[in-house]
């Protein structure tokens, strides 16, 4: 895929990720947890969460942006730019961004795995819900996953991982509206309105 083609894709699947549900929804629902007696021990229920499928719809739109096999991911904006020139203060705000989201899933979650001195990360949180549940079966992350669910905390992962995608997506759409500055200064620097293949 040419570098042109590859950023419009890009803005493509962002524009895809705003018009679902689950993201249209944002802010909009207020889960409520109801801690209940059961047989074997305290169960978990919930209203006012996403449903599956809108969770299910989400994460394979969204590993577009995360994982490299499709040429489009936020790990590879940067050189995408590199190969069509794209200017440097365009570059610095996509790496600006880049940098900010990576801050954003090193910081904490609010789930302690193991060690209780240790909290879970919210990549990790993020990897274990998209990999182990919801978009592929990584073996590694599925057994996590099934170990979080085996406690009923499932429900309550389910939440949380709604309420981080927020600042996941939010640097999506900002990469989109830095392409398509990118996008109309490299159609502009060849003068056709197209741009010519770069190998």
């Amino acid at each position: 895929m040419q570098p042109i083609e590859a950023l419009e894709l890009f803005n493509q699947k962002a524009e895809r990720l705003s018009q679902l549900g689950f993201v249209r929804a944002f802010g909009a629902r207020r889960p409520r947890f109801h801690l209940l007696p059961g047989k074997s021990g305290v169960q978990i229920t919930a209203e006012g969460v996403a449903a599956r499928e809108e969770l299910e719809a989400f994460a394979l739109t969204l590993r577009f942006f995360l994982q490299s096999s499709d040429g489009i991911s936020l790990r590879q904006i940067p050189a995408l730019y590199a190969k069509l020139a794209v200017p440097d203060e365009l570059a610095a705000e996509v790496d600006e961004v880049r940098r900010d989201l990576n801050r954003y899933l090193d910081g904490a979650s609010p789930f302690v795995e193991d060690d209780p001195s240790r909290q879970l990360t919210r990549r990790e949180l993020l990897n274990m819900v998209l990999y182990g549940d919801l978009a592929h079966a990584n073996e590694a992350q599925r057994k996590r996953w099934k170990r979080w669910t085996s406690t009923g905390f499932d429900t309550l992962i389910e939440s949380e991982f709604a309420d981080m995608v927020a600042g996941v997506v939010q640097p999506i759409f900002w990469v989109r509206q830095v392409n398509l500055k990118a996008l109309v200064f490299v159609r502009g620097a060849t003068g056709t309105g197209r741009v010519a293949p770069v190998d």
